[in-house]
């Protein structure tokens, strides 16, 4: 009951309880039968969006198309209105991991993963490592999703792909980490474990130069990859290398702060190494998003285990070993300006940011830690969405806890074209709290969250002040007033949809005593969320 309770409140309370927190404008949950889960999303130029992530689903729910192997590039392209415009199903017959995405300058699409398909499906060429080791897979789609050209490159062990980006040129460049010596498309041997290896392409996907870049233990997950005003590259990932007294470790010329460390490079534009910063403390930090700040230097974000030691100034919010947020703001040539560890008491985790008009960064994270720290919202699932705004003056503006009764982790935060906030991730949880929608038999789905502006809430709080609903409590029907009916969706304390109905008077005959709650949406698709007693 008490769970019921708190779904209730998190539902149907005001809006406007937060003040100048955005508050929440729409939310959609999309997938099929099996397993989906989002990893990017991209605000296009026509006001839409295009998710990106994998499925294992076949043709059910919102997929029209069977997957081609264990585990599929998933594409979804959204109108303004969230209505799907086309989807894409891409894959070969194994296992393709999609990462990356990005809007092309043509107004096609440009997808970076990585895959141990041979040629198969959409796949057209072989691996060139060994059984279940996998290669980058990128793929050029036009403006509606159909495949222009992919290409398959790697060396004999195994390489993963994870961020992808249009250059001035128009081709591109790709950052991940490849565990290969000179084989296949590498002209470079390993320098340890697994090193940065960085692609630059032409247009039409031959390769330019690639750099391998790394010292002797595993350097990893290039999350980020973004070209400059200089023409040259910023970079981030994780590095366990590091220097010693004796010299430089590779290409590492810092040593490494403790287990695994943020490891931040600037290239030219021809990938030569123009500096670098190794960032930790005494555990293990995992580094997830960079940008170019607006007042100036680079905004890195990821999460640390670490208290209090190397370039961490700040203690850690849990016990030992549980993970914190952690933002370095950088210098232009590296140096650290300041950093900020963020966190509950449980694990919390940095995914992405993104910077407002007024130069507050915009963090989205997830996290499982009731209020504590400097979380103000207890936990409303498992793992919940966290956005965060913070100054650059490392003072929190504001912050929101977004999920369901289950398990909700954000992947992205993105603005939209108008200047508001996406929350994308994926998600278990069914009807409850924050989620409007059932999810597909229990399973990951992707989930979006669009976030409103405070000087946009005053429309939807006007909104839910204009429906009225009566008798309540009833026994027999409901009368709503006050809109344009398009749809009321009626769903019990289980998240169960069991009736739907386009008019303003609905018969209720036949429902069990107890609470319900309507999904209001009215011709403007705006939607709102009332509750019912039927008695």
């Amino acid at each position: 009951m008490k769970k019921q309770l708190l779904i209730i409140t998190a539902l149907f309370l005001s809006l406007n309880n937060f003040g100048q927190t955005p508050q929440i404008n729409w939310d959609k949950t999309i997938g099929g039968n099996a397993t989906e889960k989002l990893s990017s999303i991209i605000a296009t130029s026509d006001g839409g969006y295009v998710l990106g992530g994998n499925s294992k689903s076949n043709i059910s729910g919102d997929k029209t198309k069977n997957s081609k192997g264990n585990d599929d590039y998933w594409i979804v392209k959204l109108k303004a209105d969230r209505t799907i415009e086309w989807q894409k199903t891409i894959g070969g017959s194994g296992i393709d991991k999609f990462t990356s995405i990005i809007q092309t300058s043509d107004g096609g699409y440009f997808l970076g993963g990585y895959s141990i398909s041979n040629a198969s499906g959409d796949k057209s060429e072989n691996n060139t490592g060994a059984i279940d080791n996998f290669d980058y897979w990128v793929v050029k789609l036009n403006s509606v999703g159909n495949i222009e050209w992919e290409k398959t490159i790697g060396g004999n062990i195994e390489e993963q792909l994870h961020s992808v980006w249009q250059t001035s040129d128009g081709g591109y460049i790709l950052g991940g980490h490849s565990s290969s010596n000179i084989s296949g498309d590498k002209t470079e041997n390993s320098k340890g474990g697994s090193d940065y290896w960085i692609v630059k392409l032409t247009s039409t996907g031959t390769i330019d130069w690639q750099k391998t870049i790394g010292g002797s233990q595993a350097d990893r997950f290039v999350h980020k990859i973004f070209q400059t005003s200089d023409g040259g590259y910023v970079l981030g990932g994780q590095s366990y290398s590091g220097s010693s007294a004796s010299g430089p470790d590779g290409d590492k010329t810092e040593p490494n702060k403790g287990n695994g460390d943020y490891w931040i490079l600037k290239l030219s534009t021809v990938g030569n190494i123009e500096w670098q910063k190794t960032l930790g403390g005494s555990q293990t930090e995992t580094f997830t998003d960079i940008i170019q700040s607006k007042t100036g230097g680079l905004l890195v974000i990821g999460s640390s285990d670490s208290g209090i030691s190397g370039d961490k100034t700040e203690a850690r919010k849990g016990a030992f070993s549980i993970s914190d947020v952690w933002i370095v703001k950088l210098e232009n040539d590296g140096d650290i300006s300041w950093d900020k560890t963020i966190g509950g008491s449980n694990y919390d985790y940095g995914l992405s940011v993104v910077q407002d008009t007024d130069n507050n960064y915009i963090l989205g994270m997830y996290s499982n830690s009731d209020t504590s720290g400097d979380k103000t919202e207890d936990s409303k699932g498992f793992y919940d969405f966290w956005v965060l705004s913070i100054s650059e003056s490392k003072t929190i503006n504001w912050q929101k806890t977004i999920g369901g009764a289950d398990d909700d982790k954000l992947s992205k935060i993105i603005k939209d074209n108008s200047s508001e906030y996406i929350l994308a991730g994926s998600s278990v949880s069914n009807i409850s709290d924050d989620k409007t929608e059932n999810n597909n038999l229990a399973t990951n789905d992707y989930w979006i969250v669009k976030l409103q502006s405070p000087a946009t809430a005053s429309v939807n709080d006007n909104f839910l002040s204009e429906i009225e609903i009566f008798p309540n409590p009833t026994s027999e029907f409901i009368k709503i007033k006050g809109i344009q009916i398009k749809n009321v969706g009626i769903f019990n304390l289980n998240g169960q949809n069991i009736l739907n109905s386009s008019q303003d008077r609905i018969s209720l005959m036949g429902l069990a005593k107890g609470m319900y709650f309507l999904k209001i949406t009215d011709l403007a698709n705006r939607t709102a969320h009332k509750k019912i007693i039927v008695r």
